[in-house]
């Protein structure tokens, strides 16, 4: 038995370290990267190409693909495809990542996280109070934050990178 729990606690270990490297966990400090390396001009540049790629895609529950998207499986494909950081599957868990960020005080890039009744809600904002995300009624579409519904449902703003010029 005792080796049987030993070879676990290996194996859990292993897996731990692979995971640190990629993904993020509630004490991870941001992430900064340099936009000239991606040769754009701003970070919003470089969102808005995701949300053209994606405009069609309409709403897949657990989707993370071009057949579909849930929202938190859009907020991870874009933060994979763009900067190759793996967030936490659900909008609940990506609740836990970065830092707190006051609403006054959004930019660009920041996780919006909305509590609607019952569920949880994600997007990538995207400045002048637009975000971006999969909705069940539209799939990938723009909405304002401060709309009626949204307003509402805003529950938090996490940031888990930053954008640096060179």
């Amino acid at each position: 038995m005792k080796k049987i729990s030993y070879i676990f606690l290996l194996l859990s270990l292993s897996v731990f370290n692979v995971n640190a490297r990629t993904n993020f966990t509630v004490k991870d400090t941001v992430i900064n990267f340099k936009i000239d390396s991606l040769k754009l001009t701003t970070f919003k540049e470089i969102l808005e190409q995701q949300f053209e790629k994606y405009d069609h895609v309409g709403y897949r529950y657990g989707g993370r693909s071009e057949n579909g998207f849930d929202c938190s499986g859009f907020v991870s494909t874009v933060f994979n495809n763009l900067f190759e950081i793996k967030l936490p599957r659900s909008s609940r868990d990506m609740l836990k990542v970065g830092e707190v960020i006051p609403k006054e005080e959004m930019q660009v890039g920041d996780l919006v996280i909305f509590k609607p009744p019952g569920y949880s809600h994600v997007g990538i904002y995207l400045g002048d109070g637009v975000f971006m995300h999969s909705s069940t009624k539209e799939g990938i579409t723009k909405s304002s934050i401060d709309s009626t519904y949204w307003k509402k449902y805003y529950r938090a703003t996490r940031r888990v990178l930053t954008p640096i010029k060179e």
